[in-house]
């Protein structure tokens, strides 16, 4: 589940992000986690994301 709320941007930025976060979920494997975009994660560059996105998958 991707929690992305209006405090990130407009529609685009907010899609753009869901778009990647859903992918990387995907790509990951992510079972069962609630993912809350916070306010760096609209800047943050999908190699960096990704990075993230791992080790705290890595953690549960």
């Amino acid at each position: 589940m991707l929690a992305v709320g209006r405090r990130l941007g407009g529609a685009v930025v907010r899609n753009r992000l869901k778009r990647r976060l859903r992918h990387l979920c995907r790509e990951l494997a992510v079972q069962g986690a609630v993912v809350v975009a916070r306010p760096g994660a609209a800047l943050a560059s999908f190699a960096a994301l990704r990075h993230e996105l791992a080790h705290l998958n890595d953690m549960g």
